[in-house]
């Protein structure tokens, strides 16, 4: 607790240099520069997209150049910078671009492996899911959907080795609650759609009445 809270310190009054960029000088209490954070809300928004199982796909941002280094202080080191230009770049893309006909009953975030979430003490997808709640007024079920495989990183696999490494790994604790129920999936980054897609498959089992999905950046 003390090294998080001399951190936080060191983050939040001593840091002059962007948490993004490390290069150019940044005024307390933003914690990004302006060309940074010019470049993260000026950026254009992916297209809705789709997989087998999920309707609709929504993403705030292409993962690449900026956009990589700030969701990698948001996703492995909590960075409340990050956190706060999250929340800003979630508002205006869902104010401006969310597609109105997304009307879902209630909001799950992916899941990690109880192992991972330990070790990482968070889980990013729930920090999104919960910015997501406040602004679109839908409650987050961050509890009935569970991963039960500690499965390795995906980043360096194919498609079909995601496909394999993944299966069984989801299961839902509580059935009834998403019998009939639109639902919108939230992760991190969407890169092949396969983990969106198989968490989909798994709550299909349930009666769920449609999928949808959300992701603050997918990188094609």
């Amino acid at each position: 607790m003390t090294s998080k809270l001399l951190r936080t310190f060191i983050d939040t009054f001593l840091d002059t240099k962007c948490t993004v960029c490390k290069s150019h000088d940044i005024a307390y209490p933003s914690g990004i520069c302006t060309l940074c954070k010019k470049y993260l809300f000026s950026s254009c928004t992916p297209p809705v997209t789709a997989t087998e199982h999920v309707k609709e796909i929504f993403s705030c941002l292409y993962y690449k150049n900026i956009v990589k280094r700030y969701i990698c202080n948001f996703k492995y080191y909590r960075d409340h910078h990050a956190i706060n230009i999250s929340k800003d770049i979630i508002q205006r893309k869902i104010r401006h671009e969310f597609p109105k006909n997304i009307a879902p009953d209630l909001i799950i975030p992916i899941p990690l492996h109880r192992t991972k979430y330990i070790i990482r003490g968070f889980n990013q997808s729930v920090i999104i899911a919960k910015i997501l709640s406040d602004i679109i007024c839908v409650p987050v079920s961050s509890d009935n959907l569970i991963k039960v495989k500690n499965t390795p990183a995906q980043t360096s696999l194919t498609r079909k080795q995601r496909l394999k490494n993944l299966n069984n790994s989801f299961s839902v604790l509580r059935p009834s609650m998403l019998s009939g129920r639109s639902i919108l999936i939230v992760d991190d980054i969407m890169t092949t759609g396969t983990t969106l897609d198989i968490c989909a498959s798994e709550l299909i089992k349930h009666e769920v009445k449609d999928i949808y999905g959300f992701t603050l950046a997918r990188t094609h």
